[in-house]
This record gives C-alpha cells, structure tokens and sequence, in this order.
C-alpha cells in the first residue's frame, strides 16, 4: 500500500515487505517520478512504476541513479553506473574529514580495498566478469577476454599465436560495448612474445580505439609465434 506522510512523530514503525514487485520503503525528490528516486529499501531488486530501478537491500543514490551505495546482507556496495567509470567518492570521519576514492584506500585495520568492479550498465550491483573478445583471423586464440577493473580502467587480457599468414593489424570479432571504450586518443600497449625481434620489425602491441576495436599488431612470421600480454587502460584520458 502506498501512504502519504505529513509531518508527525510515531514511536515505532514496522514494515512487513514480501519480495515481490515494488515493495518496500522509497524515497523521492524533489517529486514522484522518474529520475527522482534517491532512497530504497527493498527486500528484492525490481523497478518502481516510474522505471526507476533499485536493487535489493538499502540504498542511497543519485536520483539518475548514476551513483549508488547499497547496503544489503551485510555487505556495502558503493557504485558508479554511468559516465566515466571511475570508482565514485567515499567519505570517512575520524576526529578529522576525508575524502577520497575506493582505490586510494588500503587496508589499515578498518577498510579492504575493492577488488571487483560493479557490472558496467547494470542497476542491481551485479560483479563484473570477464567477456570474450572473439575470434581473431589468422591467430589462434587461447585467450581474447575484457573487465572492467574495480579503479574504472579497461582491463584486457590476450594470448594468440600467429598463423604466418596473418595480416599486419587483425582487429578481434567482438567490438567493445560503449562503457569500456576509451574517450579520445586510442591508446596502445606493448605485447610479449617468444621470438626474438629482427632489424626492421615493428613491435607487437595491443591497441583499443574509440570505436570499441581491438586489434592485434604483429609481423606475420611464422606459425610458431605466440604474443601475450595483459594490460589495463584508462578510459578518463
């Protein structure tokens, strides 16, 4: 049942919330609508009749629902679901104030830094995981897998072996979803290999574009040559 509140002091409020759609304690402002839902406390995730989601547990969050802190089975999630994905900002209190990223704070008796970053574009906290980067004409691939790291940085991992007859630049079958894109200029890394690089040769490396492309630089010597290497990217620069 949804009930209106006026101005009033009560000693003692029970809910009894069910897990089923919209049920709960919610929060809005400045008015009930979209956009505007900034506390939930809900015994199972879903999306209010506005279309705002919320997962299970309690949670404080922007009303776009871009930052969000939830609370649930014990555990404190704290998330930023749009824009650039850097970690987003906690506040700490003791005796003097503190305000910093989930990145800068290490272990020192009261906080374990993250280690898993939030599923990009998800609304119910979900971790992120490894997703295939696909096929690669011309290599075999043992591994061709992409994250999101918990400091908001894409997070690539490769291991191919060149075919001989690959071409100079091969660009991997999966193009990168929007969010694990970089901003502007496509950066580049260097991969490892297990020959030894002749007079001429360029060197191999990894580049991920605006696009969402990622491509695979090598010469094309022989079938036995591996290149390997994992490597993170700033998507913010």
């Amino acid at each position: 049942m949804t009930q209106p509140w006026a101005n009033q002091a009560v000693s003692l409020v029970v809910i009894q919330a069910t897990p089923t759609a919209f049920t709960g304690l919610f929060e809005y402002s400045p008015t009930i609508g979209t956009g505007d839902l900034i506390i939930a406390e809900a015994p199972a995730a879903g999306t209010d009749p506005y279309g705002n989601p919320y997962p299970k547990g309690i949670t404080s969050q922007t009303g776009s629902g871009s930052l969000r802190a939830t609370l649930n089975d014990g555990s404190l999630t704290m998330a930023k679901l749009s824009g650039v994905l850097a970690p987003p900002l906690i506040s700490m209190s003791d005796g003097t104030s503190a305000t910093t990223d989930g990145t800068s704070i290490r272990s020192s008796g009261m906080i374990t830094p993250i280690t898993s970053a939030v599923l990009p574009g998800d609304t119910t906290g979900a971790i992120e995981t490894w997703h295939s980067l696909g096929t690669l004409s011309g290599y075999s691939v043992t591994t061709g897998v992409y994250r999101m790291a918990a400091e908001g940085e894409l997070e690539v991992a490769v291991d191919v072996t060149g075919s001989g007859a690959h071409a100079l630049s091969v660009t991997f079958s999966v193009t990168l979803p929007a969010l694990y894109r970089p901003g502007n200029a496509p950066p580049q890394q260097p991969l490892t290999t297990n020959r030894n690089q002749a007079a001429g040769d360029g060197f191999p490396r990894l580049q991920v574009t605006t696009g969402g492309a990622v491509t695979v630089t090598a010469p094309a010597i022989n079938t036995t040559t591996a290149y390997r290497g994992t490597m993170r990217f700033p998507l913010d620069l």
